[in-house]
C-alpha cells in the first residue's frame, strides 16, 4: 500500500490498514487504528504515527521523517537506515536495531522485552529514553544524553561524550565511552545491583545534582570524580588515574582499586580488598575504617574517623595528616614507614619494620610503637609511650619538643634506646635495652609501685675511676635531667624499682644519673645489685635506699648524700668502702652513715707534702755546726756503755 507524496494520510475510528508493505510520502501520516502492517518500505514523512498489531514489523526503508511514533504489539526490526530530524518513538515487544538509527530525541520502549543492536546497527541520538527488561546497545553508537531509563539490564557503548540526565533506573548497567569525551552523571542514577562505568581515555564525573545509588560500582577511566550525594555500598574493580568518591553510605572496598591518586569519603569504610595507589590515598569518614586486605599507597591521609584499624598486609610508604578525633588509630605496615604527620587519635599504635618520625604525633592516651628500628626528631605528645612488642632495632626518639608523660613497657632488648622529653617523665617500665639514654626536663620519676624496672646490658665502670668520667657510648645507660628554670627535683623513685632482676639478672651494667646543679635525688628502694651507679650530684642532695654493685658520686662542695642499703653485697659500715666521691671525698657524702670511700667508717689521714724542703731552714755549715755542738749537752753515758 502506498500513501502519495504531499497527501496528509489519516484514518481513525474503526479504519485500519492490513498490508504486507507500506510506503508513504506525506507531511503527516497518522495511522492509529487496528493496523496490521508487516513492512515499512520507503517512508518520507513529516510526522508519522503508526499503531500496528502485526506479529512483527520490519523497517526496510529508507525511513526519513521529521517526527515519528511507531507502536507495534509484536516485535520491531530495524533493517534499514532510520532518520528522524526531531523525535522518534519506537514501542514494540522487542526492538532489534540492525541498521543506523538517527534521531534528535529517541524513545525506545520494549516493555518486558529487549532492545538490542547487532551487526552494523547503531544509534545516533542527542537524547535516548528507554524502557525494557534488557537494553544492549553495543555498536558504534553516538548518544549525547541518556534521559529517562527504566530497564532491567542496560548496556551502552557510546562513541560520543555522554551525559546521564536521568532519571536512570536499572537492575544493572554498563556504560562505556569510547570517544574520550567522558561520562557526566547529571541526574539520579539508581541501580539494584552493579553499575559499571568506563571511559578509558576520558573522565567520569558527576555535576549538579548528579548522584549514584548502587550496591556495587566498577569504574575504569583516566579520572573519576563522583562528588554528589552518592549511596554506594561496594567498590568492585576500579582502575583509574585519579579517583574521587563522596559516599553517604557505609562503603566496602571489596575488589581491586588501582589509581594514581585516590580520595574516598564514606559513612564507614571496610576494606577487605586491595587498594594500590602510586601517589596519595585520602580516606575520610565520620564512622570507622577497618581493613583486613591490602593498602599500598605512597602516602596515606585520614580525616575525621572515629576508629581506624588498618591491620592487613599493608605496604604504606608514608603516613601524612591523620585525624581520628573520637577514636583509636592502629596501623600495621610491612614496609619502612615515614610518619610525616600530623597524626592525632585518642590512642595510637604503629608497627613497621623501620619507622622514621619527622612529623608530629599527638595523643592524649597511649602511643604504641612496634617492629623497629624506630627513629625521628618529630614532636611526640603522648600520655604514655610503650612498645607493642619486642622492637627489633635501635630506638632514637630525640626530638627536643617531645611531651611524654609516662614511659611504659618498652622492649628493645639487645638494642639501644634513646628518648628525649621536654617535660617531666615517669618511667613505669619495664624497659629493656642494650643501653638506654633517657633525658627529661624537670624531673624523672622511677615508678616502682607496679613493678617498674630496667633490663639493661653493658659493663661495670673501669677499675680505676678517674675524674671527668663520662658515659661510654653504646655501653652505659644514662638518665639525665635538664633544668627547666624552676628548682629541679631531679630523680625521684617510688616503690621498689628493679634493674636487671628479670631475664638479665646479674648482668653487669653501668647507669649514669646526670642532674643539674642543685637538683635532688630521692630513692625509695633501688634494687640494682649488678649495677655500677654513677650519679652527678654536684651541689644537690641525694638520699634513700640503694642496693648496688658500686657507687660513684660526682659532687661539689655543697653536695650531700644520705644513702642506706648495700654495695657489692656488703651492708653496714663496710658498704661505704665500695664507693667513691670525685673530685675529692667529703664528710657530707655518706652511705650507711659512713663517709663514702672510707674503710669500715674510718678515714685514713692524708700526708700533706710540703711545698719546699724543710731542711732549707737550717744552717748546717762547719762553722755553725761547731757552735751547735758546744751547746749540746752530751748524755751521761760512760765509755764502758759502748
Amino acid at each position: 500500500m502506498r500513501i502519495g507524496r504531499g497527501v496528509a494520510g489519516r484514518h481513525s475510528g474503526t479504519g485500519s490498514i492490513s498490508a504486507p508493505t507500506l510506503d508513504a510520502a506525506a507531511s503527516l501520516v497518522a495511522l492509529t487504528g487496528s493496523n496490521a502492517v508487516t513492512t515499512l518500505g520507503s517512508i518520507n514523512v513529516g510526522t508519522l504515527t503508526l499503531d500496528d498489531e502485526a506479529a512483527a514489523l520490519t523497517i526496510a526503508g529508507p525511513f526519513n521523517v521529521t517526527d515519528a511514533s511507531l507502536t507495534d504489539t509484536g516485535s520491531l526490526d530495524i533493517a534499514s537506515a532510520v532518520s528522524a530530524i526531531g523525535s522518534l518513538g519506537l514501542a514494540a515487544s522487542n526492538i532489534g536495531i540492525n541498521a543506523s538509527l538517527d534521531a534528535t530525541i529517541l524513545s525506545l520502549d520494549a516493555g518486558s522485552g529487549t532492545i538490542a543492536n547487532a551487526g552494523s546497527g547503531y544509534v545516533n541520538a542527542t537524547t535516548l529514553d528507554a524502557a525494557a527488561s534488557l537494553v544492549a546497545l553495543t555498536g558504534s553508537n553516538a548518544i549525547t544524553t541518556v534521559g529517562s531509563i527504566n530497564v532491567g539490564n542496560f548496556t551502552l557503548d557510546d562513541n560520543a561524550p555522554l551525559t546521564i540526565a536521568g532519571p536512570f533506573n536499572a537492575t544493572s548497567a554498563s556504560l562505556t565511552d569510547t570517544s574520550g569525551g567522558g561520562l557526566d552523571i547529571a541526574g539520579q542514577v539508581s541501580l539494584a545491583s552493579l553499575l559499571a562505568l568506563s571511559a578509558t581515555s576520558g573522565s567520569i564525573t558527576s555535576s549538579g545534582t548528579g548522584s549514584i545509588s548502587a550496591p556495587t560500582l566498577d569504574a575504569a577511566a583516566s579520572l573519576v570524580a563522583l562528588t554528589g550525594s552518592n549511596v554506594i555500598t561496594t567498590l568492585g574493580s576500579i582502575n583509574v588515574g585519579t579517583f574521587t568518591l563522596d559516599d553517604n553510605a557505609p562503603l566496602t572496598i571489596a575488589g581491586s582499586l588501582v589509581a594514581q591518586r585516590a580520595a574516598i569519603s564514606a559513612a564507614d569504610l571496610t576494606i577487605p580488598g586491595v587498594i594500590l595507589v602510586d601517589g596519595a590515598l585520602s580516606l575520610a569518614t565520620s564512622g570507622t575504617i577497618s581493613e583486613t586486605g591490602t593498602i599500598d599507597p605512597t602516602l596515606l591521609q585520614i580525616a575525621g574517623a572515629r576508629d581506624v584499624l588498618l591491620t592487613g598486609s599493608n605496604t604504606i610508604d608514608a603516613l601524612g595528616s591523620v585525624s581520628v578525633p573520637l577514636g583509636n588509630l592502629a596501623l600495621v605496615d610491612q614496609v619502612p614507614l615515614t610518619v610525616n604527620g600530623p597524626v592525632y587519635a585518642l590512642n595510637i599504635s604503629l608497627d613497621s619494620p623501620a619507622m622514621y618520625i619527622p612529623g608530629a604525633i599527638n595523643t592524649p592516651g597511649t602511643l604504641g610503637l612496634g617492629y623497629g628500628p624506630i627513629s625521628g626528631n618529630g614532636p611526640i605528645t603522648a600520655a604514655t609511650l610503650t612498645s607493642n612488642s619486642a622492637v627489633i632495632g635501635d630506638v632514637a626518639l630525640t626530638g627536643t619538643e617531645n611531651v611524654i608523660g609516662t614511659l611504659g613497657g618498652f622492649d628493645a632488648a639487645g638494642h639501644l634506646f634513646a628518648l628525649t622529653d621536654a617535660t617531666a617523665l615517669t618511667v613505669a617500665g619495664p624497659v629493656s635495652a642494650k643501653a638506654l639514654t633517657i633525658t627529661a626536663t624537670g624531673q624523672i620519676t622511677l615508678d616502682g609501685a607496679d613493678g617498674g624496672s630496667f633490663s639493661i646490658g653493658g659493663q661495670f665502670l673501669p677499675t680505676y675511676v678517674y675524674n671527668g668520667l663520662s658515659p661510654r657510648n653504646g655501653i652505659d645507660s644514662v638518665l639525665q635531667v635538664i633544668a627547666n628554670g624552676a628548682p629541679a627535683n631531679g630523680i625521684v623513685q617510688t616503690g621498689q624499682f628493679n634493674i636487671d632482676t628479670g631475664p638479665l639478672q646479674g648482668q653487669p651494667n653501668t647507669l649514669f644519673m646526670l642532674l643539674p646543679d642543685g637538683a635532688d635525688a630521692k630513692f625509695n628502694d633501688l634494687n640494682a645489685r649488678s649495677t655500677d651507679l654513677a650519679i652527678s650530684l654536684i651541689n644537690g642532695y641525694a638520699q634513700g635506699t640503694l642496693y648496688l654493685h658500686y657507687l660513684l658520686v660526682a659532687g661539689g662542695l655543697n653536695g650531700q648524700t644520705a644513702f642506706v642499703g648495700q654495695i657489692a653485697g656488703l651492708a653496714g659500715s663496710a658498704a661505704a668502702h665500695n664507693g667513691k666521691v670525685v673530685p675529692v671525698p667529703g664528710s657530707s657524702y655518706r652511705f650507711n652513715s659512713c663517709i663514702i670511700g672510707s674503710v669500715s667508717c674510718t678515714v685514713l689521714p692524708v700526708a700533706i707534702v710540703p711545698e719546699r724542703n724543710p731542711l732549707d731552714d737550717f744552717d748546717i755549715s762547719p762553722r755553725r755546726r761547731r757552735k751547735l755542738d758546744a751547746n749540746v749537752r752530751l748524755p751521761g753515758v760512760a765509755a764502758k756503755d759502748y
